[in-house]
């Protein structure tokens, strides 16, 4: 049974399976009662409850929720251990495939639970392996199980990583999934001044002397433990129009917001159009331009903003 409104699209992306009827209504997204009657005779052919909280990861994690026994005993529909979380299917039962779950975002120190499903299908379970492994990523990946369907995952640095679940068995069947790894600025400060004390890692502390102070140094990527302005945003008036190209540490969490002013006292970000130039590892290069020509303009300035917090 499929809803009316998916006919056509279950038609295009599964040809050729049957199915047993429509329906024109939807289902709770938070579990409810379910009953099938024989047309125009009201006469019940199946009736149970589902639990939204039996599998957490059927609940938005990218698995369906499956029965285990289609010919059991109908009156045991009602239970969590007659269902089973299972890679989304057309209805037909045999197929070999994973699923390794929804996209997801994590800060550093925290990691994540990847939640993978199996199917086997024919396949016999014994003799088939499966595998966690990064497919790409700035950093390294630290897997609490890699041969595990369920298991943890812990990063070293900030960025966007692609993982993957391989099942092998006769064939080998896979799925990714993209986790974003940000960063606190408690973390960083502690990784990278290798300190806790508020008086040397707090945001307005500038450690090393060079006039630039951590939160700055933690947005642009920079060092603060080295004296030097060398990763300060640089402006210029190229092609008739101002522009600042600067670097921001992609893992922050953080918000820039590139502006401009004749007076130095109003600011404006509204005439400002970014875009981002290049990406290495977890810092990206940016590129601000003011589309107001700069000519018959006696002054004007632009600066970066960054902003912690919302």
């Amino acid at each position: 049974v499929i809803s009316d409104v998916s006919q056509t699209a279950f038609a295009a992306r599964y040809p050729g399976v049957p199915f047993g009827g429509t329906y024109g209504g939807s289902l709770s997204n938070g579990g409810e009662r379910v009953r099938m009657e024989i047309d125009g005779y009201q006469l019940g052919i199946l009736d149970f409850d589902y639990g939204d909280g039996w599998y957490p990861v059927t609940d938005g994690g990218g698995a369906s929720l499956e029965i285990v026994n289609a010919a059991g005993a109908r009156n045991t529909w009602d239970n969590a251990v007659s269902w089973r979380a299972a890679v989304p299917n057309p209805g037909l039962n045999g197929s070999f495939a994973v699923a390794a779950g929804e996209d997801v975002a994590v800060a550093i120190p925290d990691g994540i639970d990847l939640e993978g499903v199996l199917s086997y299908g024919s396949q016999n379970p014994a003799a088939v392996t499966v595998a966690w492994t990064r497919v790409s990523g700035p950093g390294a990946v630290v897997f609490g199980s890699a041969g595990q369907v369920s298991t943890t995952a812990n990063f070293t640095v900030p960025g966007v990583y692609v993982l993957r679940l391989t099942a092998s068995g006769t064939v080998a069947v896979s799925d990714e999934v993209t986790v974003t790894v940000t960063e606190t600025y408690d973390a960083w400060a502690v990784r990278v001044m290798g300190s806790a004390d508020p008086l040397v890692t707090g945001m307005s502390r500038d450690p090393d002397a060079d006039g630039i102070v951590n939160l700055l140094e933690f947005a642009l990527g920079m060092d603060p433990r080295a004296s030097t302005t060398g990763g300060l945003p640089v402006v210029s008036t190229e092609g008739g129009v101002l522009a600042i190209s600067y670097t921001r540490y992609a893992g922050a969490g953080l918000r820039y917001v590139a502006e401009v002013s004749d007076d130095l006292v109003t600011w404006g970000s509204g005439t400002v159009v970014e875009s981002r130039v290049s990406a290495s590892g977890a810092t990206e290069t940016w590129r601000a331009v003011e589309t107001r020509p700069t000519a018959g303009n006696a002054r004007r300035y632009m600066r970066v903003r960054v902003v912690h917090g919302n």
